[in-house]
């Protein structure tokens, strides 16, 4: 009985650790792609918000598609 109960707050434990590090993981996601896109606005000015703009939607797109694929997996 203690031990079904301890397997079962350890599985919610690990769910949790799981979600957590998907948020930090979007997070960085979205930072390295907006950080990729000043970089690429600050080598070519011609195009100066474009890059910026791009890389951060870029970023969120990837990071909510790498939580769908993280929540459907469960």
């Amino acid at each position: 009985m203690e031990n079904e109960e301890k397997e079962k707050k350890k599985g919610s434990l690990n769910t949790y650790v799981k979600f957590a590090g998907v948020g930090i993981q979007m997070v960085l996601t979205i930072l390295v792609t907006t950080f990729i896109g000043v970089w690429l606005d600050s080598k070519f000015e011609s195009i100066a918000p474009f890059a910026t703009v791009t890389g951060s939607l870029l970023g969120v797109f990837i990071a909510l598609y790498v939580v769908y694929k993280e929540v459907k997996s469960m």
